[in-house]
């Protein structure tokens, strides 16, 4: 078995590198042999079977980019980051120290991975609202994690205005202003808001929802739903299963693309043709 570990030392104020160092240290108990890089990461994948990767979604994302999908290596991914919402997908509540004496006993299964405009993206992307709020997070990044998600959101509820887009999936066109707009492969984003709750990573479908206008007041009593999941009920909130979708906007929006900020007017979204192939120990 060839081991490659890769991590970004800055994902995660830091956490990502801390837990490779422990990881490095246990494979070398188990007399193991890897190869680990720390930021600039090799520039293919070749030659080995196992991959752990230290890190957030956002890393995920750079992964999935930089190599694209790979058919033949396994990842492993560790919660090196700050919302962590896929891991928390693949591993749930599992800690750190469990995954990695465990981490060879754990099945391995294939998950869906998507694209939009050319980019590959793993858990979710939020066009409009869940844009600017990544946008805003900056001054807050800091705090970090779901509290940090928490508080922008907050902030925009009372400033944001919905924009005008096109969405077309099957059939005719729908014109429509847009509180919010995400396309889900996995069900929970920001740390914890269950956005897609019916969203299934290894289903062959992608989850489209979205929300139309909401007044200030609607947005407040919006929030702790859209947190729980128990929002999909509510006027104006439509979720449908879709492979294939197009949007185009009437100005650039922000959009966040697995909690990597982007700016476009057009949008086409779809799967891709090959799946991710990952350990975990609630999808198998």
């Amino acid at each position: 078995m060839s081991i490659l570990i890769l991590y970004n030392s800055f994902s995660g104020n830091g956490k990502g590198k801390i837990m490779a160092e422990k990881m490095k240290a246990n494979l070398q108990a188990l007399g193991l042999a890897f190869v680990a890089f720390e930021n600039h990461w090799p520039p293919s994948l070749e030659g080995f079977d196992e991959v752990f990767l230290f890190g957030g979604d956002g890393t995920l994302n750079y992964f999935i980019n930089h190599y694209g999908v790979p058919d033949q290596v396994v990842l492993t991914l560790f919660p090196g980051g700050t919302g962590n919402d896929l891991h928390w997908k693949l591993f749930d509540q599992t800690s750190v120290e469990t995954q990695m004496q465990n981490w060879q006993q754990y099945p391995i299964t294939s998950i869906d991975v998507a694209r939009c405009n050319n980019e590959y993206f793993v858990n979710m992307i939020g066009l409009g609202f869940d844009g600017e709020v990544l946008r805003k997070m900056k001054t807050v990044r800091w705090i970090g994690g779901h509290l940090g998600y928490l508080l922008v959101v907050i902030r925009l509820i009372f400033s944001y205005r919905e924009r005008w887009m096109t969405l077309q999936w099957a059939g005719s066109p729908l014109r429509t202003r847009l509180l919010l707009c995400q396309v889900s492969n996995s069900n929970r984003t920001g740390g914890g808001f269950l956005v897609a709750p019916h969203a299934i990573i290894n289903d062959g479908w992608l989850n489209l929802t979205f929300c139309e206008p909401k007044t200030i007041w609607q947005r407040l009593l919006f929030l702790p739903k859209v947190e729980k999941g128990s929002h999909l009920s509510e006027n104006g909130v439509c979720t449908h299963t879709i492979q294939k979708l197009e949007i185009n906007a009437e100005e650039d929006i922000y959009y966040q693309l697995d909690g990597e900020l982007r700016c476009s007017k057009h949008f086409t979204i779809d799967l891709a043709e090959r799946k991710l192939r990952v350990r975990t120990t609630m999808l198998a």
